[in-house]
């Protein structure tokens, strides 16, 4: 009985964090106690910041740039790209989450200071944790979607293209659910689909059936799904590679709020960094959300 319920444990541990890397660390934080607040506010901040030092030192932190995501190294300063792989304790990004609190130290160091010319006293709270975490991983995907030129799904794939070149999207799923497409030119995440007459009815995502094949901004018939009306791309020569963002999701989830533009193409989008911070939140509040990043790229004539 007892090996079986080691099993058990064993099992229940893998199925929780998956492979995650699991790690011991220790961290530190001192706040300055204020006057007009209490001390146990003071001490939460204080464990906080001393949380967060740890999963630092532990996994690396959060580094936004333009429509990428980095992981960085707080020994090293090294940076490797990611996804939406992060967790927020006290609006930090950081690249782990707690499992257990081992120790919750806090201390009281009294100081002198001047202000307004006049010798004043006061206390800084430090707190010292000591904290099992586990690596907050990576999204994983179990559908297919890959971008095409034409509607060929078998010789058009590609992720390059030539200047008005057609462009097209594949995406099939083993499950129902709902999905969503933006692309971001380095500076803004805009909306592709659902499409932009669509979009106030599927701003939770379309609904999408298992196991079949879409391909999406075709206006052929046998391609268009439940009668909609399609918004038809063509390939604009840029500076910055694009990024093409596919979340899918079994259930409903609520698109950024978006700003609106003047093109009538992409209508809505918002800033490359509060886009990756929202998809950062949005995997936070469900970790069904599944999410592929396609780099896409002009082939220079």
């Amino acid at each position: 009985m007892k090996i079986a319920h080691l099993i058990l444990i064993i099992l229940f541990t893998k199925s929780l964090f998956g492979q995650s890397n699991i790690k011991t660390e220790t961290g530190v934080f001192e706040t300055e106690l204020s006057n007009n607040e209490s001390k146990d506010a003071a001490k939460k901040r204080a464990k906080e910041g001393a949380i967060i030092n740890a999963l630092e030192k532990a996994f690396g932190t959060a580094v936004f740039q333009g429509n990428s995501l980095f992981v960085k190294n707080v020994t090293t300063g090294e940076k490797t790209q990611t996804t939406t792989g992060f967790n927020t304790i006290a609006e930090t990004y950081v690249k782990g989450e707690v499992i257990e609190e081992l120790d919750i130290e806090f201390s009281e160091i009294p100081f002198e200071k001047i202000i307004n010319k006049k010798k004043e006293f006061g206390t800084i709270i430090k707190c010292n944790v000591k904290i099992k975490a586990a690596e907050y991983s990576d999204p994983t995907n179990n559908f297919d979607a890959f971008s095409l030129n034409c509607t060929d799904t078998t010789n058009c794939k590609t992720t390059s293209f030539k200047k008005n070149e057609g462009f097209f999207l594949y995406f099939k799923s083993p499950k129902n659910g709902y999905i969503s497409v933006f692309i971001d030119d380095n500076e803004s995440s805009s909306l592709l689909f659902p499409y932009v007459t669509n979009r106030e009815k599927y701003y939770d995502g379309y609904p999408i059936v298992q196991n079949k094949a879409y391909l999406l901004f075709s206006k052929e018939k046998q391609f268009n799904i439940d009668k909609l009306i399609v918004d038809e791309l063509s390939w604009e020569t840029r500076e910055n590679l694009e990024k093409l963002t596919i979340l899918f999701s079994p259930n409903k989830f609520d698109l950024p709020d978006l700003k609106s533009k003047k093109s009538s193409s992409i209508p809505q989008s918002l800033p490359s960094v509060d886009f990756n911070k929202w998809l950062i939140q949005l995997r936070k509040k469900s970790k069904e959300i599944e999410i592929k990043k396609i780099v896409l790229n002009t082939i220079q004539e």
